[in-house]
């Protein structure tokens, strides 16, 4: 488990989160049909269905999820939150590669910022 800054993230665009999960001594582990959670949150005892940005994904089968990597797409929708700092985490379900226990491989803080363009088309 390791504490990260993500970059921020501009407020309503689309972006994509390149994810990576290694064993407890950095090799790689195949996370092929496992599941994986991003939350956000500005109080990380708030519920999780009030969290302003919660995404989750089934990882495909293919030659990066046997590295351990994936990529999750946030949708403007999904980024469309109040700008500011917030904590978040990715938890990872080993539902093939394990016996569907929950690790939170990755923690830390996003700062979402105001866009400046507000048009649309």
């Amino acid at each position: 488990m390791s504490e990260t800054q993500l970059e921020s993230i501009v407020r309503g665009d689309d972006t994509i989160l390149n994810i990576t999960i290694t064993d407890p001594n950095g090799l790689e582990v195949d996370i092929s049909g496992d599941k994986l959670w991003f939350t956000v949150k500005s109080d990380p005892k708030e519920a999780d269905q009030l969290a302003p940005l919660r995404r989750e994904m089934i990882v495909p089968t293919d030659a990066d999820s046997a590295l351990g990597l994936a990529k999750m797409q946030l949708t403007s929708e999904d980024t469309d939150i109040n700008s500011g700092l917030y904590q978040y985490d990715l938890q990872w379900q080993r539902i093939v590669s394990g016996n569907s226990e929950i690790i939170t491989p990755q923690y830390g803080k996003v700062r979402f910022i105001q866009h400046v363009t507000h048009a649309t088309e």
